[in-house]
């Protein structure tokens, strides 16, 4: 499977997720969740991303999230992956009901 060029050319296999869990009625929930996610929550995340190494390749992530996806708080969670070591990071998100169709 290709992977950008490592040290002495060799090629290193990078993986890119992202998820998204909740909902949550607070910030303050989603925080004290502290990574669990909520018993009778959406669980919606990206396909997994294998970035080929070509120079200048910006890798994107989609997270389908459904229309009848319940409003709250959401902790999004992006991961980067390599063979020794893997960097995370969180933020939260506000999905908030549809109010209008957009044309």
């Amino acid at each position: 499977m290709p992977g950008k060029p490592g040290p002495a050319g060799a090629v290193v296999q990078v993986e890119l997720t992202a998820r998204l869990a909740g909902p949550y009625p607070t910030v303050a929930d989603l925080k004290a969740a502290d990574g669990k996610d909520p018993g009778d929550a959406g669980t919606f995340a990206a396909e997994l991303v294998r970035p080929s190494g070509p120079g200048r390749e910006q890798p994107v992530s989609h997270i389908p999230i459904p229309t009848d996806a319940r409003p709250g708080y959401y902790n999004l969670v992006a991961s980067v992956t390599e063979p020794d070591s893997t960097v995370s990071a969180e933020s939260v998100i506000h999905l908030v009901p549809r109010t209008a169709t957009i044309a």
